[in-house]
């Protein structure tokens, strides 16, 4: 079986190779994977038990954890490492071990240490919390079995209560398991939001400077002082676009403009030579007018609908 199991491991575990690993040892039944800093192993018992465990490499000490540590700590469905052989392939065993090692334990093969030192901490309240239960000092069975099976369920916050409520003094593993189930219920900070400025359009263009000077001497806007002849900006009072020269974008792009008064606009931009498409027009949400730009740009301006005016029928003409 030796053989077998061990290129059963190789084909199972092959995703390990694009995660900066390599077969470092093998021997019967036993292959393990080291990277920079990780390491994992796979065990196999003749007598039907597979087992997968892993840690990182380092000097003068040995910190080791298992599968079953992880799938206890997320509360994620892993298979006994026991199986029958007589209906369960090791192959099998080996491919859903893999894939939960794929899908649970990235944090742990990328090497990260928060996730190590939770899942350290994890590992030891388990494991003083289930030497406790065997021991001298356990708490009767009508007092630790609801704990017991909060915990199982990852229900951390009746863990903290029924600790809480159990006689005083904790024992030192209680103490532990408490200041654990607290700290792992309180509901996360919310991340800070950063608050959102103007949205501001890129328009494509073809000549820089024509471009800039139709903004600036037709339309009234002012150019950026650091613009370049790639790359600017045009901005008029509360308003601005980018203007970008043969990227970003693409002719006949449409923006629109919130203005004070577009029927003053209007008369401004028919005096400065303004290419206008049309008078303007009232619609539900604006009094609008549309102006055309060197690159076929459309800005349409609004401002407040007229009251006593109609409204101007079907959509706006593109």
């Amino acid at each position: 079986m030796s053989a077998e199991f061990a290129a059963a491991v190789e084909e199972a575990f092959r995703f390990l190779e694009g995660e900066g690993f390599r077969v470092a040892r093998t021997s019967p039944d036993h292959v393990r994977y080291e990277s920079a800093r990780i390491w994992l192993e796979i065990w196999h018992d003749p007598r039907a038990e597979v087992d997968v465990s892993f840690g990182r490499i380092e000097k003068g000490r040995r910190e080791s954890f298992s599968l079953w540590d992880v799938a206890d700590l997320k509360h994620a469905a892993l298979r006994e490492p026991l199986y029958d052989s007589a209906t369960t392939s090791v192959e099998s065993l080996l491919e859903d071990f893999a894939s939960f090692t794929r899908e649970e334990c990235v944090a742990y093969l990328h090497d990260d240490p928060d996730a190590y030192r939770d899942l350290a901490e994890f590992q030891a309240v388990a494991s003083g919390m289930t030497t406790q239960v065997a021991s001298a000092g356990s708490r009767p069975s009508n007092l630790w079995l609801p704990i017991s099976k909060a915990w199982s369920a990852g229900r951390l916050g009746e863990v903290a209560r029924l600790i809480e409520a159990l006689p005083k003094p904790l024992t030192e593993w209680e103490s532990r398991a408490l200041e654990y189930a607290v700290r792992q219920s309180r509901p996360a900070e919310p991340l800070p939001k950063t608050r959102f400025g103007t949205a501001n359009p890129i328009l494509r263009v073809a000549d820089m400077a024509a471009s800039v000077r139709y903004y600036v001497e037709v339309l009234g806007f002012a150019s950026a002082g650091w613009g370049t002849n790639d790359f600017t900006f045009v901005s008029r009072d509360g308003a601005g676009l980018y203007l970008c020269r043969d990227a970003q974008g693409c002719r006949g792009t449409w923006a629109w403009i919130g203005v004070e008064d577009a029927a003053l606009l209007y008369e401004e931009y028919k005096a400065s030579g303004a290419k206008l498409r049309g008078e303007p027009r009232n619609y539900p949400w604006a009094l609008e007018i549309q102006v055309e730009d060197p690159d076929g740009h459309v800005l349409r301006f609004g401002s407040e609908p007229l009251e006593d005016r109609a409204f101007a029928a079907g959509r706006v003409d593109g």
